[in-house]
């Protein structure tokens, strides 16, 4: 009864905290890729029109606008894809392509072309340095079973976190590279670990995550202090402008950054964690004023403050004159996180209602600070993830086939991500 009891636990303990972060992308003419993804090395995007004098190529039906494609497999939304292996008449050589995320991935779902040609691939990650690549798991084209000739499929990859997706296809250039490149992507999701997830809800009494605490440089709650708009908040029936990707509030109230002058509040706000969190999503106003905001991360101590990066009101494109967004930032781990307003105080409004209104905030701390017994990806919490990774490697035998990819020597390579368990190597 002791395994019984200790996982159920550990489930009640650590699954409440854990918090699960999204980024996809969709690869086209125009990739669509989330807040703080990069993308290098891929190949053209296709189908490609004709251009360079090829002809349209089919791409799973792409070239017709259809899309061959059997459940549990799901259908395209733009019938277009982009090549890890770019065709040779675009001087592409590489048979790689990288995805780069603000956190750590623990799994990606790629939504990829079966072709004509062998489109088998590895998936790796690392952390972006030529070094440490930890394999994933292998995608065997020949072995699929296929309704069409060129047939799309969704196929969902799971490992050790990096920040750092490779794409490698492993079989030979086919005969259609040279015209049309080679292993198509439709679209990706990856998910990220936040192991744990703090909640700022801005209002008259604000709601906190234990153990966040606010500086007393925030300034008033609104719109109950001087009745402002701030977005719809203070309508009469209550209003929320925003658009998607945005949500919705949960409490139409509000605070602000640089209280007006009868708070004598300065200029910036700050918020105290527990632990060092490298990731927050602020939504906030862009309203009548220059709502233009930098956001930095620290100890707490006034000296070195990192900048994770800023908001530029202006070059926005908003609905409303008053509209609610919602900003990603992410970077140096940090204690404490700053909001400092960079645009000139409004000289008409900020005396009354104050500037940058925020309704909430909410932060990740990438680093469990615990040892879990079972815990293989890191994310304090035993689960069906670390089950796949389990299973992945159920039945291998390093004695008996040391050469395995999935084994690896922590003597000779003791720098190796896997060698280091849920701690970084190199870290003391």
């Amino acid at each position: 009864m002791k395994p019984l009891v200790f996982m159920c636990l550990c489930s009640a303990v650590f699954s409440a905290a854990a918090y699960a972060i999204d980024y996809t992308v969709e690869f086209g003419q125009t990739d669509t890729i989330s807040a703080g993804v990069t993308l290098s090395g891929w190949g053209q995007a296709e189908p490609g029109g004709g251009a360079e004098g090829r002809a349209v190529g089919n791409y799973g039906g792409f070239g017709t606008t259809t899309d061959n494609y059997v459940a549990p497999t799901t259908a395209t939304s733009d019938y277009e894809c982009r090549m890890v292996w770019g065709h040779s008449t675009s001087g592409d050589t590489t048979d790689y392509a990288d995805v780069t995320f603000p956190l750590a991935i623990h799994s990606v779902t790629l939504r990829h072309l079966n072709g004509d040609s062998n489109d088998s691939f590895n998936v790796y990650v690392g952390d972006g340095s030529d070094e440490g690549w930890v394999l994933w798991d292998s995608y065997d084209a020949l072995a699929a079973t296929k309704t069409y000739g060129e047939q799309w499929f969704e196929t969902t990859f799971t490992g050790a976190p990096g920040t750092v997706l490779r794409i490698d296809c492993t079989a030979a250039a086919g005969s259609y590279w040279s015209d049309y490149g080679q292993l198509a992507i439709d679209r990706l999701s990856a998910t990220a670990s936040c192991p744990f997830r703090y909640a700022v809800e801005f209002a008259d009494t604000d709601t906190l995550s234990p153990g966040v605490t606010l500086g007393d440089d925030w300034g008033q709650a609104e719109p109950s202090t001087s009745g402002g708009n701030y977005g719809g908040f203070g309508y009469d029936p209550e209003e929320d402008q925003y658009e998607a990707p945005a949500s919705a509030t949960d409490d139409y109230q509000c605070r602000m950054v640089w209280g007006s002058e009868a708070t004598g509040d300065d200029n910036q706000a700050t918020v105290y964690f527990p632990l060092a969190i490298n990731s927050v999503t602020i939504r906030h106003l862009n309203g009548y004023s220059d709502d233009s905001f930098e956001v930095f991360a620290g100890d707490g101590s006034e000296e070195g403050w990192v900048s994770w990066g800023s908001y530029d009101a202006a070059a926005a494109a908003k609905t409303w004159n008053e509209q609610w967004f919602e900003t990603t930032f992410t970077g140096t781990p940090g204690t404490a996180l700053r909001i400092v307003c960079t645009g000139e105080q409004g000289p008409v409004y900020w005396s009354t209602y104050g500037q940058l209104a925020i309704d909430r905030l909410w932060a990740c701390a990438p680093t469990c600070p615990y040892t879990l017994l079972g815990d293989l990806n890191c994310d304090c919490r035993v689960d069906l993830n670390d089950l796949a990774l389990l299973s992945r490697n159920w039945l291998i035998n390093c004695a008996a086939d040391p050469t395995n990819p999935a084994c690896v020597d922590c003597v000779l390579d003791p720098s190796n991500p896997a060698c280091c368990g849920c701690e970084k190597c190199g870290d003391d």
